[in-house]
């Protein structure tokens, strides 16, 4: 792979993430899409790494940095 095609995935990689907020005695965490800027919320039982955006306009999908932290 070039050096171009490595810089375009880890950007794009960035592009994708997102830092969730939660307090432990909340059962969801919420996130803003890094695309469409959309508030997310979610139950933390359903949460996974990879989420997809809540608005049908965007549904991209997002990488939660930080969600072995908040789930």
């Amino acid at each position: 792979m070039s050096k171009k095609n490595k810089n375009d995935l880890d950007s794009l990689e960035q592009r994708m993430q997102a830092t969730a907020k939660s307090a432990p005695m909340l059962l969801f965490l919420e996130f803003k899409c890094p695309f469409c800027d959309e508030l997310n919320v979610m139950a933390k039982a359903l949460s996974s790494e990879y989420v997809l955006c809540s608005n049908s306009s965007c549904r991209r999908v997002i990488q939660i940095k930080n969600h072995e932290d908040v789930a």
